[in-house]
């Protein structure tokens, strides 16, 4: 068990010894780079004249703070501040709740502003990604899933930066296999990297990974059906009252 030390403290000496804290270390990077190189020419360097939309900018701040907090709260892991971790987690229960309202305020008054359709793909991804990460934190004193469970998250809520960086660096937006292969690299390393390093067979790390292509490759299927229904309909006009006046 962990000992927890109430002072804030910077001790990775024991890291080189953890390859589990290593590689989950690697995972914060690897989310925190993605959104930036992803989403560096559309706000963070942006050079363009054309001034974002408020709601874009507060979007923009509030992601970027939840991105910052995941990277944060591998750091304190690695570093051995559990106590740090632990407060800083309920600060991020109320920041899931924010990156959960200015997502869909977000996407449905830019479908407004630009006269076409709510992407509710889109929609789906970050009501996924928030629920699974409160699934996660609800697991907090559970470590093993906790850890596992909020790398799913993350992965659905970098989906749009994924694909903004195949389009900025790759020029293969169109490449439906490659940007798929940047979408699962976390899935796939936590599930071979849990192979190696418990030296048996671990379920949760695969029944992620097969979660995530479930939901990918067929569920997004039957979230299109649902939306093209009458009550699917409904529900889009009903955000749209809802998020237009906010």
């Amino acid at each position: 068990m962990e000992k927890k030390i109430n002072h804030l403290h910077w001790n990775f000496d024991h890291l080189k010894k953890d390859p589990e804290k290593q590689f989950f270390l690697l995972t914060g990077l690897w989310f925190f780079f993605v959104t930036l190189a992803g989403f560096a020419d559309s706000f963070y360097l942006k050079t363009s004249i054309t001034p974002n939309p408020g709601f874009l900018i507060v979007h923009g701040i509030t992601f970027s703070i939840w991105v910052i907090l995941f990277l944060v709260q591998c750091v304190l892991i690695s570093s051995k501040n559990i106590i740090w971790h632990m407060r800083l987690g309920k600060f991020g229960v109320i920041l899931l709740f924010l990156v959960f309202v200015t997502g869909f305020h977000t996407i449905i008054n830019s479908a407004h502003v630009r006269s076409h359709e709510v992407k509710e793909g889109t929609l789906m991804q970050i009501l996924l990604g928030v629920s699974i990460a409160l699934i996660a934190i609800y697991n907090r004193k559970k470590p093993y899933i906790h850890k596992r469970i909020m790398v799913l998250a993350m992965v659905f809520l970098t989906v749009a930066a994924v694909q903004r960086l195949a389009r900025t660096f790759w020029n293969f937006e169109d490449n439906f296999w490659l940007i798929n292969v940047l979408y699962i690299v976390p899935l796939l390393a936590m599930t071979v990297f849990d192979q190696f390093y418990f030296k048996k067979f671990k379920f949760l790390s695969l029944l992620i990974l097969i979660y995530w292509l479930t939901d990918h490759f067929l569920l997004t299927r039957v979230y299109t059906h649902f939306f093209d229904s009458y009550t699917g309909k409904r529900i889009i006009e009903m955000l749209q009252h809802i998020f237009l006046v906010l």
